[in-house]
């Protein structure tokens, strides 16, 4: 087993062919085509630590995506964009990435590790903190955050039967008042890179008007990002962008992200003259039938506590915080 550092150019194709094999429950997240986006445009004061994990025969087993701050390792990327991190380990190999990456760290004589991002069922949680305690490592685990998941049935009235009374009447009466309204409703799904990134700007410019604390959040480069990351998904066929419409009118709109059976529900917003309607709470109730009908497993609605997620029958998923010293 060997580790060799690598550069973005160098390893993106073989590191998008590991991900797809181990399908991570982090999803999208652990590709390179989502961490090069937030490289290239927020990590001016980091040191790229990237390294891959090979096989005695050359063969890829594990990919390390870490960088450096401060003499501290982390994960490449931030909890404010990136719901979820982790290291990718080809199935039935983790213990020795997990060895691989305690090695690395050892050589190069790191103190201090702060991994976060890690989903729910992560085989790093089931690997490194025993391999390092054995190690002499000091392991501290926290809960960071939490990320609602709607495990989906086969069809739209039994998510419906599932829902407890008040939620189910709520749900109803939502998609009650949108059609006595008149207009007609209508949820187009765009797929590829142009449309996908012409919806993701008219999607932020509905999260700026909807929400102050949108606006706020909204800085110049996370904007580039969006927009960069929209683009850089829809080529490889893994963002979604729901758009809920009234008589051909976008007044909603949802970026997801798709690459198996989980849709990620990554960023949304709504037209503040349509708030009455409930367009938001609306536009995520068409965009989880809509995927109950293209048979998806789940709906992640990532990082937040927003009553909604719990409206529509979200179960909290924790995500978690790996602290190493030595």
């Amino acid at each position: 087993m060997c580790v060799h550092p690598q550069t973005w150019a160098s390893l993106t194709d073989d590191w998008t062919a590991l991900a797809s094999r181990a399908a991570p429950p982090a999803g999208v997240f652990l590709y390179p085509q989502f961490q090069s986006v937030w490289w290239d445009l927020f990590a001016q004061d980091a040191t790229l630590d990237l390294c891959s994990v090979r096989a005695a025969d050359g063969t890829l087993i594990g990919v390390l995506p870490l960088m450096r701050r401060d003499n501290a390792v982390s994960f490449i990327g931030d909890p404010e964009v990136c719901d979820y991190m982790d290291l990718i380990a080809a199935p039935g190999r983790e213990d020795e990435v997990a060895q691989a990456l305690l090695e690395h760290l050892e050589r190069d004589d790191c103190r201090a590790v702060d991994l976060r991002g890690l989903a729910e069922g992560s085989p790093t949680l089931a690997s490194l903190p025993a391999a390092a305690r054995a190690r002499g490592w000091a392991v501290r685990a926290e809960q960071e955050a939490v990320c609602p998941t709607v495990a989906l049935p086969a069809t739209w009235e039994a998510y419906l039967d599932g829902l407890g009374g008040k939620q189910r009447h709520e749900v109803r009466r939502k998609l009650r008042n949108l059609a006595e309204g008149g207009a007609r409703v209508s949820l187009t799904v765009e797929r590829d890179p142009d449309p996908v990134v012409a919806g993701v700007s008219h999607l932020l410019a509905m999260m700026r008007d909807s929400r102050r604390d949108k606006a706020g959040f909204l800085t110049e480069p996370r904007q580039a990002f969006f927009l960069a990351l929209g683009r850089n998904l829809a080529s490889r066929g893994w963002a979604r962008l729901y758009l809920l419409q009234l008589d051909g009118k976008t007044v909603a709109a949802i970026l997801g992200f798709d690459t198996g059976d989980t849709l990620f529900l990554y960023n949304s917003g709504y037209d503040p003259d349509y708030r009455d309607l409930a367009v938001g709470l609306a536009s995520k109730v068409y965009c989880l039938r809509s995927c109950i009908e293209e048979r998806k497993r789940a709906v992640n609605f990532l990082r937040g506590e927003e009553a909604y997620k719990y409206q529509l029958g979200g179960v909290p998923s924790p995500v978690t915080r790996l602290l190493l010293t030595r």
